[in-house]
């Protein structure tokens, strides 16, 4: 099963902050596959593809799985889900908190 080589963290970051960086970094046989999800509203359990967020272009997930914002906008402030998968075992998932001030 896949292991966390970087575990993702709460991040407090400055509004008009350039390239935050949330780390989500997950090693194993096979190679595990990395998504993130956003949180909808404001306590978790429930996530969409970021992809589908109004700002997504400001948003890419790295080849290690980090997602990298472009610019911190107070509108990214919430719950993110990252998930890392290869088909053995249950995987894992971290759900983290974006503090925007």
């Amino acid at each position: 099963p896949p292991r966390w080589v970087m575990e993702p963290q709460d991040v407090h970051a400055p509004e008009g902050m350039s390239k935050l960086v949330l780390h989500c970094h997950a090693d194993g046989f096979p190679t595990p596959a990395v998504t993130w999800r956003r949180g909808s509203g404001t306590q978790p359990g429930s996530y969409h593809d970021i992809n589908s967020h109004e700002h997504a272009q400001e948003l890419r997930i790295h080849s290690n799985g980090s997602l990298i914002f472009g610019r911190v906008q107070e509108d990214h402030e919430g719950y993110y889900l990252c998930e890392a998968v290869n088909g053995i075992g249950a995987g894992l998932s971290k759900v983290v908190y974006l503090t925007v001030n």
